[in-house]
């Protein structure tokens, strides 16, 4: 992955997703946070990996931008 050339924070946020520490809602809440049950992108689902880059639209849009 380092050695694709795609900017530095690119990389840093992939590596922060393969590694299962990205700050999702449920991780959140996991971790003791008072946060809000849903997706804040689609208002819909729980936010999780799997929800955030695979089944939101609004996020997906985002993501393909």
């Amino acid at each position: 992955m380092w050695h694709f050339k795609i900017p530095d924070k690119v990389k840093i946020h992939m590596l922060i997703v393969m590694h299962g520490r990205l700050n999702t809602v449920s991780r959140l809440r996991q971790r003791g946070v008072n946060v809000v049950d849903c997706c804040v992108f689609c208002k819909h689902d729980d936010e999780d990996y799997h929800h955030l880059f695979l089944n939101c639209d609004p996020a997906f849009y985002i993501w393909t931008k």
